[in-house]
């Protein structure tokens, strides 16, 4: 029973009764756990008690696991992202690949943009300034290169890159995802090829899915963090991976999407129906990339897993904006 403790880790601080079910677990043991004073009560579900937390290490050392120490803070992942991954491994089987999620990851953005610098509103349409910024500018005349021609070129180093960035004094930040899925599906085909030693992010050969916290009462974060995200691809595809940013190993196509995720379906309706009319302008300056829309309502409903995270994003997703029609070889 007190092996369920190991649940709590640096990365999922926080559980309730759905989370534990949702992870195999009895959801019982969260009230024995608190009478026993191993949790308590938090805003974010059931935590670990100092006491709760010394049985997890001992458990731990006992059984050769490695845990790392608590959080002290709210940056880890909060009971929200922590329910979102355990219902997105249940939505599709993955077969024949690798589920690799992230919690709360942070995305490096060079150049670091924001506000009025990354996007505007016009008369009726939005509009993202980046592309005109002066920095990109600088970072396109010094990366140029990008599409699968990049493979027979002397790659960029990390070196190279930071040492840019500090001759030019450009602006650097993140981007926090409250989940990443990279869906290594053709595992087998290419898990003996070399990595590449600047894909910092990891993202060679995968599928990416880039989930977002989302409200249709702030649709200008949406703008905002998808826009920081276009920043981030213009770096995968001219410094971290340049020739592998859209095709794998074997040119097979990877895919790049944004997953808006709501509470329930009339929010989903809504913000839908919100963005519908900036479909395009979403995707137009990082294409290829995709939008689209879950909500916890309607990952709950999956009875039945989907053979693959593309039977998935097919099936039982709202499409906000599409790329598939167009040619980027």
């Amino acid at each position: 029973m007190e092996e369920a403790l190991l649940l709590f880790s640096n990365q999922t601080p926080y559980w309730d009764e759905e989370a534990f079910s949702l992870a195999g677990e009895d959801p019982s043991l969260l009230s024995c756990f608190l009478q026993r004073g191993y949790a308590e009560l938090t805003a974010d579900g059931y935590g670990l008690t100092a006491q709760g937390t010394l049985l997890r290490d001992s458990i731990a050392r006992e059984l050769y696991v490695n845990m790392e120490s608590m959080p002290s803070n709210t940056e880890a992942a909060t009971l929200w992202e922590n329910k979102l991954l355990l219902l997105m491994d249940k939505a599709f089987v993955g077969n024949s690949g690798i589920k690799e999620y992230t919690l709360a990851e942070t995305l490096p953005v060079v150049p670091y943009l924001s506000g009025r610098e990354l996007w505007t509103m016009g008369a009726s349409d939005l509009n993202y300034t980046w592309q005109t910024h002066p920095m990109v500018d600088l970072f396109l005349k010094k990366f140029p290169n990008q599409g699968v021609m990049c493979r027979y070129l002397p790659p960029v180093t990390n070196s190279s890159f930071h040492r840019w960035i500090q001759d030019n004094k450009i602006k650097i930040g993140s981007l926090k995802c409250e989940l990443i899925l990279r869906n290594r599906y053709d595992f087998e085909l290419y898990r003996k090829d070399p990595p590449l030693k600047n894909d910092v992010p990891r993202m060679k050969d995968a599928d990416r899915f880039f989930f977002i916290k989302s409200s249709v009462d702030n649709i200008e974060n949406i703008f905002e963090r998808i826009g920081q995200l276009h920043l981030f691809l213009l770096a995968l595809r001219h410094v971290y991976i340049p020739g592998y940013a859209d095709f794998d190993s074997h040119l097979q196509e990877n895919w790049t999407v944004v997953v808006l995720t709501v509470e329930n379906e009339i929010e989903l309706e809504k913000m839908k129906t919100k963005l519908a009319p900036f479909a395009m302008s979403l995707i137009r300056p990082a294409l290829p990339l995709f939008v689209i829309m879950t909500s916890f309502e309607r990952l709950r409903s999956i009875k039945r897993p989907r053979e693959t995270v593309y039977d998935w994003f097919c099936e039982d997703t709202e499409h906000i904006a599409r790329a598939d029609n167009i040619s980027f070889r």
